[in-house]
């Protein structure tokens, strides 16, 4: 952090009580890890659902905290900051808007249903050849991540890059006030998170607070090709509206999708021609949403090229990789109905002398509808050519039992799977040279494991 905020600012804008007041005014850091903790930080004791900050206190102060942001009363040490306050995490989000405060610099928000993490670690590699840049980190978009990302802000820093997540009514509003963004980017809206925002409509109204509390002069720019996204052109804003898509209509849109063998495609956008390293169509779409922005931040044709083809895609994101003869997609990063088929569509497109071979696994917070969309995902399987199935965990069992019960010719072999070990005993049994397998499933699947074991995996 830059020393633009004392501890007197803080304690005024919390309007929380000062149980214990030092000389010192100026401070390190913000954390909220106790093993993190420098000489002269801040530590927030932070309640979570499994853990309590407040027991790791003395910790912090052992390891130099100079204060402590708390909400429990109890004694501390004479001399430390002692400012105690109803909501810890609330607390964080406030100090992080106060700080964000001091930085007049650009500042981009992305959020959508999936490819947010994706569309901001590229934009990011684009605007880095021109700016310096700060982004969050892996997925750091809730209500911690966001400010713990904001206090790493330096004078030095040019434009911020955030993503924001959501999977509650009201996350967006409350992480947009904390960054204030100066430009808003929708990737699309689907059947993610519904747990806690029933369906696609409350999806939408959520992602929707982004714009109702961003800066009134800023830029908004959506994915005219969703649904739902599409209705903002017609809304009266104050904000400058970019529309990118696959459709001419669209102000930013993309022509001449051509795929450069398994992991690269070219397209033309504008008139400029650009490539990625990768074999995923919807990087593309991804991809003009860091086009619209670069150009409104004044980054040139060269720069975003450049961005785009040098970059690298992280692990576990529709990787392609090549084993021992076969071939393996890892896109266990996440799951959810849009990306599931985004990686089916990435798994027809590409041409083998074997077989086609898919593991899925659940897709999770999909709320009270989870089976039904599990069942759904069954005709696109069919339809990508998948010549072999195999399911794991409780919710896509249904998949398995729909193909079951179409008995069309030429349907998929299909199996349910109750351990890794007996997904690892049937691949040594039936992979072959030439075969392609597509590993997909939520996070919490931990179907990484299986990707892992192809790795190391030989045909004999």
């Amino acid at each position: 952090m830059d020393p633009v905020i004392t501890l007197n600012d803080i304690a005024q804008e919390l309007k929380g009580a000062v149980c214990q007041r030092q000389k010192r005014y100026r401070f390190g850091n913000v954390v909220i890890d106790s093993r993190m903790v420098k000489k002269n930080d801040v530590f927030v004791a932070i309640e979570g659902n499994t853990q309590d900050g407040h027991k790791y206190i003395s910790q912090a102060i052992k390891n130099g905290a100079c204060a402590v942001i708390v909400s429990q009363k109890r004694k501390y040490p004479k001399d430390i900051w002692v400012i105690r306050v109803h909501d810890t995490t609330r607390a964080l989000g406030e100090v992080s808007a106060l700080y964000r405060q001091h930085f007049n610099i650009p500042v981009v928000a992305i959020t959508g249903s999936c490819g947010k993490t994706t569309t901001k670690d590229i934009l990011s590699a684009v605007l880095q050849r021109k700016f310096k840049v700060l982004k969050n980190k892996k997925s750091e978009n809730n209500q911690w991540g966001v400010p713990l990302t904001l206090f790493k802000l330096k004078k030095s820093h040019q434009v911020a890059v955030l993503e924001l997540g959501t999977n509650q009514r009201g996350d967006i509003r409350g992480l947009t006030k904390i960054a204030k963004p100066t430009i808003a980017i929708f990737t699309n809206i689907g059947f993610s998170h519904l747990q806690g925002l029933k369906n696609e409509k409350g999806v939408f109204k959520e992602k929707l607070d982004l714009i109702r509390f961003m800066e009134s002069n800023g830029c908004v720019i959506f994915n005219a090709d969703d649904l739902h996204l599409s209705q903002i052109s017609s809304k009266r804003l104050k904000h400058k509206k970019i529309s990118y898509g696959s459709s001419s209509k669209s102000d930013v849109s993309v022509k001449d999708i051509q795929t450069k063998g398994r992991a690269a495609v070219g397209f033309n956008v504008l008139g400029e021609k650009y490539r990625l390293n990768s074999g995923a169509r919807h990087n593309v779409i991804n991809s003009l949403a860091v086009i619209s922005c670069a150009k409104v931040l004044g980054v040139g044709y060269h720069e975003i090229y450049q961005g785009l083809l040098r970059f690298k895609f992280d692990n576990q994101r529709c990787q392609t990789v090549s084993c021992h003869g076969f071939l393996v997609i890892d896109d266990t990063y996440n799951s959810n109905p849009p990306s599931f088929c985004s990686a089916l569509e990435l798994l027809s497109k590409i041409i083998v002398k074997g077989k086609k071979i898919l593991i899925c696994a659940d897709m999770l917070e999909l709320g009270a509808r989870a089976e039904r969309f599990h069942k759904q995902m069954a005709v696109p399987i069919i339809e990508s050519g998948v010549d072999c199935l195999l399911t794991y965990g409780s919710l896509s069992s249904s998949i398995t039992e729909t193909i079951h019960t179409r008995k069309r010719v030429g349907s998929v072999l299909a199996q349910h799977m109750t351990s890794f070990k007996s997904i690892e005993q049937w691949l040594k049994k039936n992979i072959k040279k030439g075969d392609v397998v597509l590993v997909k499933g939520s996070r919490a699947m931990k179907m990484e494991t299986i990707v892992s074991f192809l790795k190391s995996h030989k045909i004999n």
